[in-house]
């Protein structure tokens, strides 16, 4: 009996219906926040468990546990790294199971005719290629776009989800570089693209998993994709996109922290929210003087650096 069952009690522990109903509910991918809470008000109704002090106690903070108050912050970097305190691995794998071991010693074996994801075997590690095969493979048959439309080379999708209750995502894919947002937040969460992700890839007929969203912890660094995608500028690439969103992850944290520490405090919470108005002028007047230089460089691109005596009328 796991650590889960035995906080709820031995009945319902053998409830094979309940225990798939919480943990859908806990770890659900593609949840917000208000599906959250109406999902865990029903399973406690429906299996009348109103008066369980554990799931009492564990609702009171769940705000601190539930991945899907995390949807910002790349859960890969908390939660498939060997690197981990145990006492986090371990409070986590009470609700999605033991952290997975990457490796990429066996051949995967395909599920679908996809060009794409025979291109995700070649670039992923074993045991991240079947995470991502599952997503490619529910993308291809259960999922339907509805309706489509492009404007300024952006495509946007909506994907009817048939495994959620034909819910609706509405994605956008720019036609230039195949950057495919989702509003679910997969990638944000695990660093692979979701199901919906996928499906608008398909519907392109794109052939590789896009570059960007190749991070250097999930890919294979070996001959056969330097082969395939043709030099070692795509690990370069990888690699410092993969720097970024470990800074990022960095920077949620801390900012995160910082609220956390300030609790209620109303001049603690002022003086958090002057520093970020601050920061927050200093970026844009760091992209204002980007576009500033940039105008420049085409200015002397097209008339020259120096001024013209003779000007022809």
């Amino acid at each position: 009996m796991n650590k889960l069952s035995s906080k709820v009690g031995p009945s319902l522990a053998s409830d094979k219906k309940f225990m798939t109903s919480f943990k859908s509910v806990v770890y659900g991918d593609h949840l917000s926040v208000n599906e959250f809470d109406e999902g865990w008000n029903r399973v406690i109704e429906e299996y009348k468990l109103q008066d369980n002090t554990w799931l009492q106690e564990m609702y009171s903070v769940h705000s601190d546990w539930i991945p899907v108050y995390f949807n910002d912050i790349p859960m890969a970097g908390l939660l498939r790294t060997t690197s981990r305190p145990e006492s986090s691995n371990s409070f986590f794998s009470i609700f999605i199971g033991e952290v997975p071991h990457w490796d990429s010693e066996l051949i995967p074996t395909l599920h679908t005719p996809l060009a794409i994801e025979k291109d995700a075997a070649i670039v992923y590690t074993k045991n991240l290629f079947n995470f991502v095969s599952e997503e490619i493979t529910n993308a291809l048959h259960f999922t339907k776009i509805d309706d489509m439309v492009s404007v300024k080379g952006i495509k946007s999708l909506k994907v009817k989800d048939k495994l959620l209750k034909d819910r609706i995502f509405k994605v956008s894919i720019t036609l230039s570089d195949n950057e495919v947002q989702c509003p679910c937040k997969f990638f944000d969460r695990t660093w692979y693209l979701c199901r919906h992700a996928f499906a608008a890839l398909i519907q392109r007929d794109v052939v590789q998993i896009p570059c960007q969203f190749l991070m250097t912890r999930w890919i294979k660094n070996d001959e056969s994709v330097c082969e395939v995608r043709g030099s070692d500028e795509v690990f370069e690439h990888c690699a410092k996109i993969d720097r970024v969103k470990v800074n990022v992850n960095e920077l949620n944290f801390d900012f995160q922290s910082c609220i956390n520490y300030a609790g209620l405090d109303e001049d603690k919470i002022d003086k958090i929210h002057g520093h970020v108005k601050l920061m927050k002028k200093d970026v844009q007047d760091l992209e204002n003087g980007w576009n500033d230089k940039l105008s420049e460089n085409v200015i002397d691109f097209l008339i020259g650096t120096t001024p013209r005596s003779h000007v022809v009328i």
